[in-house]
């Protein structure tokens, strides 16, 4: 049984044993992330929070039918969370269009430092790409600026709030040509340029 870390994160992904670099205790945010996690495993960290983000606004849309659980992922990434699996069945649709996507600032926050992450490995991220990446962060700011109207960071971890957000916001971001959809595109290129990637 995983046995849960200060930072939320169970020691799974390194098979119980943190790595000898990593200092123990703190906040997730406070550390190197890149000594976590490796390239690989923070793309595949990326896409669940991403595919988190799309479930629960698509279940919003259309409630039938249900959408599958991310449940088994979140426990293979080590995320010792699991008020995150409610994401899909939470979210509700508004009469006026709006979304509310439950966590939906913690979500965005962990997308936005996956991208960071991914974009500081200079090794396998070119120049070109170091600033679509950097053009997709930029987005996600924008977004949570919409969604944090007073400025604040994105939480450390999972905040219920009742927050609706514009419908056409969250199709820019979960829209099948949406920005999610096109970061995904990009880092299973970067996956396939690495020699393969378990999260894709």
């Amino acid at each position: 049984m995983n046995n849960p870390s200060p930072t939320g994160v169970t020691n799974s992904v390194s098979g119980g044993i943190p790595p000898r670099h990593v200092e123990i205790g703190g906040r997730l945010e406070s550390r190197r992330p890149a000594m976590i996690f490796p390239a690989a495993m923070t793309r595949r960290r990326l896409r669940y929070f991403i595919d988190l983000m799309v479930a629960g606004y698509h279940h919003a849309l259309n409630p039938e039918p249900l959408i599958p659980s991310l449940r088994s992922e979140r426990i293979a990434l080590g995320i010792d969370l699991p008020e995150l699996d409610t994401v899909p069945l939470w979210s509700a649709r508004r009469s006026d269009g709006a979304v509310s996507i439950p966590f939906i600032e913690f979500i965005l926050g962990q997308v936005d430092q996956s991208l960071d992450e991914i974009g500081c490995d200079q090794e396998s991220v070119n120049a070109i790409e170091i600033r679509n990446l950097q053009r997709a962060r930029r987005a996600i700011a924008r977004v949570l600026k919409e969604v944090s109207p007073k400025g604040d960071p994105p939480p450390a971890y999972p905040r219920l709030r009742d927050l609706y957000v514009p419908a056409p916001i969250l199709e820019e971001l979960c829209g099948p040509e949406g920005l999610g959809a096109e970061v995904l595109r990009r880092c299973a290129t970067l996956g396939q340029r690495a020699g393969g990637d378990p999260g894709h």
